[in-house]
């Protein structure tokens, strides 16, 4: 669990791919190999955030189905909503 926002995902598998990096080196190194990969790739954060989230949003109104169906849950986040969602005291967001 190195990916804080959905646009590392870009740099992540192409780094993997192109052998840039190995598992070990991202996951104990991923703050400093992302900026590296970024400007070795002469891209920014926001335009990565354009395009993960333009690619996504334009799927979802696509076909909802398969993007919820290639989406899961991680284990037990869904037990953890419903014990949320059931509670009065708590309001759930889901960003």
């Amino acid at each position: 669990p190195i990916v804080e926002t959905g646009y590392e995902n870009m740099l992540l598998s192409r780094a993997l791919l192109e052998g840039k990096s190995t598992v070990d080196e991202i996951l104990e190194n991923w703050d400093e190999i992302r900026p590296e990969l970024m400007e070795e790739w002469n891209v920014n954060r926001d335009e990565l955030v354009q395009a993960f989230g333009g690619t996504r949003d334009a799927w979802i109104k696509e076909d909802e189905d398969s993007w919820v169906a290639n989406n899961k849950l991680y284990p037990t986040v869904a037990e953890a909503l419903k014990r949320a969602l059931k509670r009065e005291d708590v309001l759930v967001y889901i960003v």
